[in-house]
């Protein structure tokens, strides 16, 4: 979208500002707050650090490949490295590492693409597709569907692209927005490609390319293209920007955004700066599962706090879940005689609205009157499409408000717990690569409780042999412990707690493994011995505070031993560890024992527990 305000003087913007949280952007840049962003965490640094040698090893790779490509000299100015790029790009290079583009005036823009890529238009012209190193993978695996083309760095150029068997692409719009940002400062600059298109280099070392006239981020109901999503997102910045820094000579203009916890809150530098803000008034936001389209609905239907979400009625607010008209029943329900027959007021073909009004007891036309028109109100508020999620969130405010620590939810009767003779809790640790390092077992049965680490203090080399070596271990270990058990006639669990980091890497260990064991992995992963608990936890209870582990298991009682747990601060452990500190290494031990505890204490307080109806929850 165009500016709505006069940007003359916002500052210059490089690309990161259209894909982060515009909270960040007016607090900022309004002169009237005193407020100071707190120090970055070291994870965050490190993941920092992990990211500038990434992409120093790739250029270095570059320079080594393309030795006539152009180099522009980092430590130079900045208007010497923009006079290096220009006059690069006017040479007509092939390739230029770590340039820096002229800034774009009317466009306020600035910024540096990791990679400048020649192309020749077809009326001889030289164009530049930009691409930019990052230190995270942009390839899943795809097996049946189309594979991805990449170009390998020797031959880094869009037309020599190649499938990747078995691959497809990862899409990070953050990544996206940013190619966005340099191809309209190359527009700007006369030398951008028809064909908007740039290339992210990721951990596989390739180039993987976006098309950035591709429709595919879902935004306002509809798939948008990389483009249209950058052009709105980097506006609308613009346009904060500019009101924030008015708002020194007239503090009393209201800003254009105001502070929503969002998932990004958790890594960011001014989370403590919103954060009191969104406590004091009681914002829906803090809710688990409101997002920000969440939020946006709930405040055009005048919901702001959670006490007013939960006063709301979810009887209500479940017939538009299941995809019931309310509207029209409501409004056509004045036209009939009350006798008449719900089939009558919303149309005899809505058979399965029919039948949903009828077992909720709405069957006339006078039945309409028991409808909540508040929730209705706030279902539609946004218009024809209704929030579907209302009466989820109306739960999620009870149980928070609500006294029992945890409800189960109405469709349960009893809460179920899969239990076995044999229990083993598993959680794996992985460095900042996403290298497993560690796997920690805790074998519990009638007699007796153990904790079995299987761990390398080595550090991981770029063959896997030390990630390779301390999975064998582990994978041999359990494996011989689930047969030795189910001969002797015991049943046997094994538990985790959100699988998917342990299941990734399970199938990365034995893909890895010559003794050909691949299929042993799928199947113990699709079988009833593997046991998911946040799964358990989820279909079964409700919190008004998430479901993650440090959460959960807190709420039955468990205590982790470190005061600072969390798996950001154990890769920063893991350097230190690695390095020799002993005591890093026995605070890793320590942490990987105590996650598998909670999951543990978790599943003995769910089978053990009465938990009361979200239901009975006022």
């Amino acid at each position: 979208m165009p500016t709505r305000y006069d940007t003359t003087a916002v500052p210059l913007q490089g690309g990161y500002i259209a894909k982060q949280c515009p909270v960040v952007a007016h607090l900022a840049n309004d002169p009237t707050l005193e407020v100071v962003a707190l120090d970055r965490p070291e994870d965050a640094q490190l993941r920092i650090d992990r990211g500038i040698e990434f992409e120093a090893e790739i250029f270095a790779e570059l320079r080594a490949l393309h030795p006539d490509g152009v180099m522009v000299d980092g430590t130079a100015s900045r208007a010497e490295r923009e006079a290096a790029t220009t006059g690069a790009m006017k040479a007509g290079a092939g390739l230029i590492i770590g340039g820096r583009l002229e800034p774009d005036i009317s466009g306020k823009r600035v910024g540096e693409p990791d990679l400048l890529v020649r192309m020749i238009e077809p009326d001889g012209r030289r164009s530049y597709l930009p691409v930019d190193v990052k230190h995270h993978l942009t390839m899943k695996d795809g097996s049946g569907a189309a594979s991805v083309a990449v170009s390998p760095l020797a031959t880094p150029w869009a037309d020599s692209t190649k499938p990747e068997p078995g691959s497809v692409l990862l899409p990070r719009e953050d990544d996206a927005l940013q190619l966005a940002h340099y191809h309209r400062m190359l527009e700007a600059a006369g030398y951008a490609h028809a064909n908007p298109i740039g290339g992210i280099i990721g951990k596989e070392r390739r180039v993987v390319w976006y098309d950035l006239n591709e429709p595919m981020w879902r935004s306002g109901g509809r798939f948008r293209t990389t483009l249209e999503r950058y052009d709105f997102e980097f506006d609308f910045r613009l346009d904060i920007i500019a009101v924030a820094r008015r708002r020194g000579d007239d503090p009393s203009r209201e800003p254009l955004v105001v502070p929503v916890k969002i998932t990004d809150c958790a890594s960011c530098d001014w989370w403590e700066v919103c954060r009191p803000v969104l406590e004091s008034t009681d914002d829906v936001s803090l809710l688990p599962r409101i997002g920000w389209p969440q939020w946006r609905d709930l405040h055009l239907g005048g919901i702001t706090t959670t006490e007013q979400l939960a006063s709301l009625d979810w009887a209500t607010a479940d017939l538009i879940a299941r995809g019931v008209d309310l509207r029209t029943y409501v409004n056509r329900a004045p036209d009939f005689q009350p006798p008449a027959p719900v089939a009558d007021v919303i149309g005899k073909r809505r058979t399965k609205q029919i039948a949903d009004l009828e077992k909720a007891g709405f069957s006339t036309a006078g039945d309409a009157t028991r409808l909540d028109g508040s929730t209705i109100d706030v279902a539609y508020a946004r218009g024809d499409a209704p929030l579907k999620s209302l009466a989820a969130h109306i739960d999620t405010a009870r149980a928070r408000l609500g006294a029992s620590p945890a409800y189960r939810r109405r469709e349960i009767e009893d809460v179920m717990v899969p239990r076995a003779d044999v229990e083993i809790d598993i959680d794996m640790e992985n460095t900042i690569d996403e290298d497993a390092y560690l796997w920690g077992a805790l074998v519990t049965d009638s007699s007796d409780r153990t904790y079995h680490p299987f761990v390398t203090w080595e550090p991981m080399d770029a063959a896997g042999d030390a990630r390779r070596e301390v999975f064998d271990r582990f994978w041999s270990w359990l494996s011989g412990h689930i047969e030795a058990s189910a001969a002797a006639g015991r049943t046997v669990a094994v538990y985790c707690y959100s699988s998917q980091a342990e299941e990734r890497h399970m199938r990365r260990g034995l893909a890895e493994n010559e003794s050909g064991q691949s299929e042993s992995v799928e199947a113990f992963i699709r079988s009833e011995r593997w046991v998911d608990m946040r799964k358990v936890f989820e279909q079964q209870l409700i919190t008004g505070l998430g479901s993650g582990l440090k959460v959960v298991a807190r709420l039955a009682g468990f205590r982790w031993r470190d005061e600072d747990p969390g798996g950001g601060q154990s890769m920063v452990w893991y350097e230190r560890a690695v390095a020799g500190d002993e005591a890093a290494r026995m605070r890793l031990l320590t942490y990987n024992e105590d996650d598998v505890l909670a999951t543990a204490s978790l599943r003995a307080w769910m089978d053990e527990s009465s938990f009361p109806s979200i239901a009975s929850a006022p």
